[in-house]
Order: C-alpha cells, then structure tokens, then sequence
C-alpha cells in the first residue's frame, strides 16, 4: 500500500499511463511530452474506435452546475502531428455527454497549436468562438479562437458538476504519420445565462424564413428568446436593445417562422436569450441567409421588348432587362437582335412577331467558340390543376 501510496502522485503529475490505459493529468497540465497518441487506432473504414485517452482531473470550477452558475468556455490544446487531418479528437464530460472538437481539418500540416517553453501558444476551441477550422491549412491554429466541431454547449447544459475526470480522446485514422499531446487545460467561467446555439434555417421562400437554435439550458418560453435579424454584416444589439441596423422579435420556442422579409436579400440572423430581469446572453453566431426570389406569375412570357439591339458580334457584350438574360459566365453572348441577322443563310429573318425582338447566338467566324448561356430569373413550378407544366421556344 505504501508503493501504491507514492506512486499516484506521480502519475498525476508527470501523464503516465495507468491500468484502464489512460493516461491522467491535472488541469491545466503540465507542458511538454505528455503522451504519445497511437497511431492508426480508428481507421477511416471503420472496424475498430482505440483511441489514446487522456483522463483530466478537474479539481475546481467557479460553480457546481454546467450551464446553471458555471460552463466550459475554452478547451486549449497542443498537439505535435506530423498530418494533422489524421487526427479526430473528442472531449466527455464526467456526465458522459461528449462533443467531436475537431476531425480531418489542417491537411498534410503539422501541430495543433505551438510548443514553446510554457505552452502558451495553444490551440483554442472556444464555446462563443464563430469561425470553424480550415479545411486544408491554417496550422498550428493560434491565430484567434476557433468553433468546435460540434458546439461545448453540449456539454454545459445538463446541470451536471464540472468537478472530476474528463476525457480527452485523440485518435489516428492513417498509418505512418505519429504525434504526441503536449498541452491542456479546460477553462471554466461563471455564467448567469447561457448563449443559444446552433442556430440553423430548416427551410425558405422568398419573404420567409423557418429557423431553429438549441436554447442551452433547454428551458424556453415565449419571453426567453430574443431574435434579432438585419442586413448582412450589421452590428447586433445587447440586452433588450437591437443594433442600429437590427430588428428584434421576441421569437418563442424553435422552430420559429420570421416572415415579412424582402425577396432575393441577404441578411444575418442572431439569437439572444434572456434567463430573468436584465440577465441576457450573449449572441449566438450568426447565421448569414439569402431569402429566396419573387417568382412572376403561373403565365409568364417573354418578348424581349426591354432592351436595344445589340451588335451582331460574338464577342460583343449584350444586356437587357426582362425573365431571360445572359448568364454572367457564359462564354459566348446571345444576342438581342431585330430584323434579319446579319450572315447569310444563318438565323432567323425576323421576330416571330415580325418587327418585334428575339435572340440569337451568332457562331460565324474563327473567334465564336465557347458556349452561350440563357439564363432565367426564378420560377415557382406548379401545375395547378393540369397535367403538366409547358415550355415553349419560337
């Protein structure tokens, strides 16, 4: 018992691996060599999930509920890897809820945050950070805080006690390429109202949105969701105030339909929530939308009466207002023409209305290559009754 006595202490401090083949830590750890993490130990076909786990003893928060009077703000984290896109790493709380914190992201690069002499060049993956990962570059990730990929609110939100064993599980989907963790710590803050996230748009048209949002805590009412939406990149308000720019609705429980908007128009969406008098959250991330177009009517036709002809070139540039217009890529131009064209033998000799406007790609001469594209403004099909719906060319 003596042996056993001594021994802990010195697993505690210095990250060795215990029985359950975890490796235990304080938090914040120490820096440097904390751990190798194996390599190859969940493939990316699947067949077995071995990750290297890292058990982190949280001995004090500044609360004793998760998302009540306490939440997990910041996970920092340094890890040397040789193809960082190898790695998946997964947080659990001692509640067993768990959130993926990054997986695949970094490409061939290398680390996750920096080594330096007291770790202070960490990676962060913050609860209130609104930027993802990059895909393909961006390593080592010390630049600013960066959004889990899926959200710490997971793990704050059930009440339960910050204080004990969380894990941390790094594992390596590719042979070859090894690495070690070199640095964590779990950040915790007091809280009085815990921000919304997620925020999501479930489905549009064009004057209406349908949005949900996962509320934190789980508790919503009518008058505990704050719903504020302006012009995209606008500057969102605090508390019950709206930003200059901002309309605010008192929004109710997701899913919720926010209508009355203008068609084809981008916007931002932000939630706020309000936990009791003058207690509000922060805002959540935004979520940029687009609102759909106004479709004309189930007749639609179209003459190309608005605009003036253009010049019988290829090349030549032609725009006019109507339903259909040159596509903005297109390689070639239709052309807005009147009257016969101008190549013999080729084209139309005037508008099916005679003396009126058509279109028309001229594809006479060595420099005509490429494809021409018509494009239309959008159109809600709907039969209406009839068996089909009908396009017609003249």
């Amino acid at each position: 018992m003596k042996f056993a006595y001594w021994l802990f202490p010195l697993l505690l401090v210095t990250g060795e691996r215990l029985f359950s083949q975890a490796i235990l830590l304080p938090n914040p750890s120490l820096c440097g060599n904390l751990g190798s993490i194996r390599d190859y130990s969940c493939p990316e076909e699947g067949g077995f999930y071995q990750p290297t786990r890292f058990l982190i003893r949280v001995a004090g928060a500044p609360g004793r509920k998760l998302g009540v009077d306490v939440y997990l703000r910041e996970v920092r984290l340094i890890v040397t890897h040789t193809w960082l896109s190898d790695l998946e790493i997964r947080l659990e709380s001692p509640s067993g809820k768990s959130v993926l914190l990054a997986a695949d992201k970094g490409g061939g690069e290398d680390n996750l945050g920096i080594v330096s002499g007291n770790c202070g060049q960490y990676a962060v993956f913050s609860a209130v950070a609104c930027t993802p990962l990059p895909e393909n570059s961006g390593a080592p990730f010390t630049d600013r805080p960066y959004q889990p990929q899926e959200s710490l609110l997971r793990l704050n939100s059930d009440g339960s006690n910050p204080i004990g064993d969380w894990k941390l599980l790094i594992c390596d989907d590719t042979e070859q390429d090894t690495g070690r963790l070199e640095f964590v710590e779990l950040v915790f803050e007091p809280i009085s109202c815990l921000p919304a996230g997620n925020v999501r748009l479930l489905g549009q048209d064009s004057t209406a949105l349908l949005l949900a949002w996962d509320t934190g805590s789980g508790i919503c009412t009518d008058s505990t969701i704050l719903l504020e939406y302006g012009p995209r990149g606008f500057q969102p308000g605090t508390g019950a105030m709206p930003g200059a720019a901002g309309t605010l609705h008192r929004a109710g429980c997701p899913p919720y339909l926010l209508g009355n908007l203008q068609a084809q128009t981008e916007y931002d969406i932000y939630i706020r929530r309000q936990c009791g008098p003058g207690a509000f959250s922060a805002n959540s991330c935004p979520l940029p939308v687009r609102t759909l177009c106004l479709p004309p009517g189930p007749h639609t036709e179209e003459q190309f009466s608005g605009g003036t002809p253009c010049a019988p070139s290829c090349g030549a540039p032609c725009n006019w207002s109507g339903v259909w217009t040159n596509a903005d890529s297109s390689g070639l131009n239709w052309t807005l023409y009147s009257g016969k064209t101008p190549t013999e033998g080729t084209g139309p000799s005037d508008a099916v209305d005679l003396g009126g406007k058509y279109v028309y790609v001229e594809t006479s001469g060595p420099a005509c290559k490429g494809s021409a594209v018509l494009m239309s403004g959008c159109f809600e099909l709907q039969k209406r009754g009839e068996a089909d719906c009908h396009l017609s060319f003249f």
